[in-house]
């Protein structure tokens, strides 16, 4: 089961590829994502633009805005551009509780099983 953090990073990942395509490379093109340690932002925050920024030679408020016009929104409550490029998402309460319902229903809770099987 994928967690809510790789689930978002691999949307943003996509939404940058779709922005640059070919002028970025993978590596380049996987989006930085963490939890918000600040609730008010929303529940995790993309700080890809301003990375990307300096290797486009773009403002990086301008390819925040590039992201989130590419980024699927659909679970997503509110997205917004803040400071110099930060992108803040906030869940939706019918997504969350989407996900809540699929880890209680899984027999793991929704942990990853380890690659390897130990003894």
């Amino acid at each position: 089961m994928q967690t809510l953090l790789s689930f978002l990073c691999d949307k943003l990942t996509q939404a940058i590829a779709l922005s640059w395509g070919n002028s970025l490379s993978p590596e380049e093109q996987k989006a930085d994502v963490a939890p918000c340690l600040q609730e008010e932002f929303g529940h995790y925050q993309c700080n890809s633009a301003l990375r990307l920024a300096k290797k486009l030679g773009q403002n990086p408020r301008a390819v925040a805005q590039k992201i989130a016009e590419h980024f699927d929104s659909s679970f997503c409550e509110k997205v917004e551009i803040a400071g110099p490029g930060f992108i803040n998402f906030t869940l939706s309460a019918s997504f969350l509780s989407q996900e809540l319902q699929a880890q209680l229903l899984d027999p793991l809770l929704g942990a990853e099983r380890p690659p390897k099987r130990k003894k």
